[in-house]
């Protein structure tokens, strides 16, 4: 059984996840890798990371936040489209598991530090692919932390990120080409942990996600003179519940409905989300009058974030997947 924040050479960790492998040192995956896939899963992995490598001219800048943020390099030869790095990017924190081995130098053993869960990645460099991952329940103490710290990095550009100048509406994403020719179950939404299913199951997420909306929407009417539409906003979910199809019921400048669903995440602007059967056939039926509403980089704490719009043509932007099925005789 591993125990957090104890140290491990690399045959004890293999005999913890591959007792019947040989282990040889330095030759072979667990004796010599750095990323390995563990075996009979499909996404499961053992990282160990070593401090001051290099390879192939690169010089692997890596550090820890100290909020656990992991900033990390894929190997030199991997690009945006190698298979593994999707799958790192494409990871669901509900099933699939990364868990970190870490040591200062060559000469340390391994520190275990915890799970990994993606954040983001640089989508603008590759050879190597720049990665950041959020450590889970991060706790390693001020002693500890000295030691594993590693490199001051900067963090890593992210489309839409917050300036801390207010909220900030930007352009929707552009639905992914690879969709057609990588199975869902391997390629997801591109951005953070992907805490789409975590989301969904925050209520209180999802309320303050919607006040935040409705506050913009108050503004927005305000600030080109409809004081009188703005005052007329409705927050549905609150007045009627979930079943309505949307959540809130604002109005345009010339005084027609706006139906507004709204899907909050703390992730990043790529975060996948859950949609209702309800709230699609909604979007159908009043297509002229839906719009979807995706927060996203959410700050539970001063009740702000980024935000970007979708009409009602939802396959247009996002790929819908079934999720479940209900079986009936």
């Amino acid at each position: 059984m591993l125990t957090l924040y104890s140290k491990y050479n690399r045959q004890q960790v293999q005999e913890l996840f591959q007792a019947d492998y040989n282990f040889k040192t330095s030759t072979g995956s667990w004796g010599l890798h750095g990323v390995i896939r563990l075996p009979n899963k499909q996404n499961d992995w053992v990282y160990f990371v070593t401090y001051g490598q290099s390879q192939a001219g690169h010089e692997f800048d890596e550090g820890i936040t100290p909020d656990g943020v992991l900033t990390w390099q894929s190997q030199p030869s991997q690009g945006l489209m190698d298979k593994r790095i999707l799958q790192w990017i494409n990871q669901n924190p509900e099933v699939d598991k990364t868990y970190l081995f870490l040591r200062p130098n060559k000469r340390s053993d391994y520190y275990y530090l915890g799970n990994l869960n993606y954040l983001r990645h640089d989508a603008d460099r590759e050879q190597p692919v720049w990665f950041q991952f959020q450590i889970t329940d991060f706790n390693p103490g001020s002693k500890l932390y000295s030691e594993i710290q590693g490199g001051v990095v900067p963090p890593l550009p992210e489309v839409g990120e917050k300036s801390g100048k207010g909220p900030l509406r930007v352009e929707p994403p552009i639905k992914s080409s690879l969709s057609n020719k990588i199975s869902t179950r391997n390629f997801k939404a591109r951005k953070m942990p992907d805490l789409s299913g975590q989301d969904t199951r925050n209520k209180k997420l999802g309320l303050d996600g919607e006040k935040f909306i409705l506050e913009q929407e108050v503004q927005r009417l305000n600030s080109c003179g409809r004081e009188d539409l703005a005052s007329k906003i409705e927050h549905t979910s609150v007045m009627i519940g979930d079943g309505a199809g949307y959540d809130i019921k604002s109005y345009n400048e010339d005084g027609s409905q706006r139906f507004i669903e709204v899907k909050t995440t703390k992730g990043g602007i790529n975060t996948g989300f859950y949609i209702t059967p309800n709230e699609l056939a909604f979007a159908e039926l009043h297509s002229k009058s839906f719009v979807l509403v995706r927060v996203f980089n959410f700050d539970d704490e001063s009740l702000s974030g980024n935000y970007f719009e979708l009409d009602a043509n939802l396959e247009e932007h996002v790929t819908l997947t079934p999720t479940n099925f209900k079986a009936s005789f």
